[in-house]
């Protein structure tokens, strides 16, 4: 018959493990209460047999255990256990002090040591050094105090009637020595403040930010070594052999065989040159002089003068300054670059427009037109080079800008491509041009790392970040993933972290701005661009773009729509290709064009279309128009003609915040040079059906 389903055998199962573990458990606590007795009685036997007098008291201050040596040293027996230990003092201020003492133990749970007198049974004292411990129950509250007290009466009367001896001593010595006291007082003041005076020149010396060293007429002994040129000394040269520091001075005319100069004026002469030490590898301005030390001889004082930092700071400023030219020379090149290439690219879209998709000529047309649009990279990177180069953001599909870059980037080269996208990558909000000059500059920076050829793998993937991922200082949120894994030497972990510094580069003609540069408009668009060594070999740079919800819009191809109804459009621009270019585009959309040059024209017209009942529909506006008055002045002046004016801000040359954010300047849109047809029918069909 089978129990294993009775309930009642289950409880009687369960009853007995129960009645186990509490045996157990019994058993265990009977063991270590005997082993507690244990201890407590050898810790009873050591109190008992201790020479010291040791008793202990309750809270409230009774005695409650008197060890054999208290009998023998204050003479009462154990009946004295229950009462007071107050009954032991006779001095009240002593009594006083012991109740502050166990009070403050009671709270900080702490031993104390104390000098107590205690009165014995016959009325004679005895001096006690007491170490007063706190006894605690199991709840660790303190309920009382132990007393271990040893007798030191009899020391301390030898002490006392030393001290007398002594003092008895001193009295003679001092009596029968006064003036010898007085000279030695005399002598002594004098060494202290000499002592004071050294110790102060010392001190000075060695605070100053200076190497100062003193050496003989002939530099065959240091004198005088301040710490801060001894820290700037390896060990062991720190001696003769160390002048390479002061070689460059040449003050050999301040010594003439071995000896100073008699002339006074000459030894007065301070001798200064600047060099560059290769040993310690830093800048100095070196001064010497011949001086008299305090043993009254001729010696050398050098003095060195560290200006490491301060010609860094002069060579930053003169580099900054070249740049800042460099700067201003770049975003005037890609200005008029850009007016060029809006002439080309408006002109050659035009035509292509024109000619029919199976006319011999198109392929040829819409090859330049690929050709031209490389060609406003170029501009792109001297606009980011020179001052602003604030993106100008649009949702943009992140592939074919990747793709595009890197293999134009890399066309002839030794370098094997290897491009892995994900079908479904997200879009994200960024300007196009300063991403592709990401992209462009690390495939630059891999072809360059490996010139006898290798491999890049880039590969773009959809990265969800959250709180707990390794990547630090990234918003969680989703991201566009991009990693330039190349096949090179690899970087030294020493310099790694300064890669991405300006001017920092690895390259024997290189600039250190391709990196710099690309993590700058990665920080921009609100990204992070990191850089790993591979295990095997190279490094990965890894760029994360946060990702958009919005769809890109695809590019127009073939024929743009024209609008329902003519508009009226004044464009303005100095440049009179653009004008011209700008004025056909226009008209092939289908509206009617009127053109400025400038500013004052411009105003002009419209004042006279208002008055005419024939105000424009649209006016696109050159933001910059050298010697005349801008985009941005204009927009303010049509706002105030009419508040309703639709206009388009235009310009190549992306350091205005215009570009960036128009709305803030009574803009509805922009457009950005270089333009071709159907980027101009966009803009247009967008704010004119609003």
């Amino acid at each position: 018959m089978s129990f294993d389903h009775d309930p009642v055998y289950a409880e009687v199962v369960s009853l007995r493990e129960e009645l186990n573990l509490a045996r157990e458990k019994n058993e265990n606590l009977l063991h270590q209460l005997k082993k507690r007795e244990q201890v407590l009685d050898h810790f009873r036997q050591a109190v008992d047999n201790s020479p010291n007098a040791i008793f202990s008291i309750n809270r409230k201050g009774n005695i409650t255990t008197w060890n054999p040596a208290c009998f023998s040293t204050f003479q009462y027996d154990t009946s004295i256990i229950g009462s007071h230990y107050r009954l032991l003092l006779q001095d009240h201020d002593q009594y006083s002090f012991i109740e502050q003492v166990v009070l403050q133990g009671r709270k900080t749970k702490s031993f104390s040591n104390l000098d107590l007198t205690y009165t014995c049974k016959s009325g004679e004292t005895r001096e006690m050094v007491s170490r007063v411990y706190p006894v605690e129950n199991d709840e660790g509250i303190v309920h009382g105090f132990v007393f271990a007290n040893t007798d030191v009466t009899e020391r301390n009367r030898i002490h006392r009637e030393l001290e007398q001896y002594r003092h008895h001593l001193e009295e003679l010595v001092e009596q029968r020595t006064v003036k010898l006291q007085e000279e030695i007082s005399h002598r002594k003041s004098a060494q202290q403040a000499l002592q004071a005076s050294n110790e102060a020149l010392v001190t000075i010396l060695d605070s100053m930010d200076l190497a100062i060293q003193v050496v003989s007429l002939n530099r065959d002994e240091t004198i005088f070594l301040n710490d801060r040129l001894n820290a700037l000394l390896v060990e062991g040269q720190q001696s003769s052999l160390h002048y390479h520091l002061f070689a460059p001075l040449g003050c050999d005319d301040l010594v003439e065989d071995g000896e100073a100069k008699a002339d006074p004026e000459s030894n007065r002469d301070v001798k200064s040159v600047s060099c560059f030490d290769p040993v310690l590898k830093r800048w100095y301005i070196l001064q010497e002089q011949v001086i008299t030390w305090v043993d009254r001889r001729k010696v050398r004082l050098q003095i060195a003068t560290d200006i490491t930092e301060r010609k860094q700071i002069d060579e930053e400023r003169k580099r900054v300054e070249k740049l800042e030219s460099l700067g201003v020379l770049a975003g005037g090149i890609a200005h008029d670059f850009n007016n060029l290439l809006t002439g080309i690219m408006g002109s050659l879209s035009l035509l292509q427009y024109q000619a029919a998709s199976g006319n011999p000529n198109y392929a040829l047309l819409d090859s330049a037109v690929k050709a031209t649009s490389r060609a406003t990279s170029l501009t792109q990177q001297l606009l980011t080079f020179s001052k602003g180069g604030d993106p100008v953001r649009s949702v943009i599909a992140v592939e074919e800008v990747l793709r595009e870059s890197v293999t134009f980037s890399l066309q002839g080269s030794a370098v094997k491509t290897m491009i892995c996208l994900d079908g479904d990558l997200y879009h994200v909000k960024a300007d196009g041009g300063q991403l592709s000059q990401v992209f462009h500059n690390l495939a630059i920076n891999a072809k360059q790392v490996m010139p006898d050829g290798g491999v890049l793998a880039v590969s773009a993937v959809n990265y969800t970040h959250e709180n707990h991922s390794v990547v630090n200082d990234l918003s969680p949120g989703k991201y566009v993933r991009i990693d330039f894994s190349d096949t090179g030497p690899g970087i030294s972990p020493d310099i790694i972290d300064k890669i991405f510094d300006p001017y920092f580069t690895t390259k024997a003609k290189g600039e250190g701005l391709g990196l710099a540069m690309a993590h700058t408009i990665v920080t921009k668009h609100n990204g992070k661009i990191t850089v790993d060594q591979n295990p095997d070999c190279g490094v990965t740079f890894r760029i994360f773009l946060p990702a958009c919800e919005q769809v890109a819009l695809a590019p127009s191809v073939g024929t743009i729509d024209r609008p329902d109804s003519c508009g009226r459009v004044l464009l303005m621009d100095d440049d009179e290709t653009i004008r011209e270019v700008g004025e056909a585009i226009l008209v092939h959309l289908g509206y009617t064009v009127e053109t400025a040059a400038d500013g004052e024209s411009l105003l002009a017209r419209y004042q006279e279309a208002l008055a005419a009942d024939a105000a424009f529909d649209v006016v696109i506006l050159d933001l910059t128009i050298p010697g005349g008055m801008g985009g941005e002045e204009v927009a303010r002046r049509l706002a105030m003609m009419n508040p309703e004016a639709k206009l388009i801000a235009s310009s190549g040359y992306a350091d205005s915040p215009i570009m960036a954010d128009c709305a803030s300047f009574g803009f509805s849109a922009i457009l950005k040079k270089p333009y071709m047809v159907e980027q101009v029918a966009e803009v247009l069909q967008k704010i004119l059906q609003r």
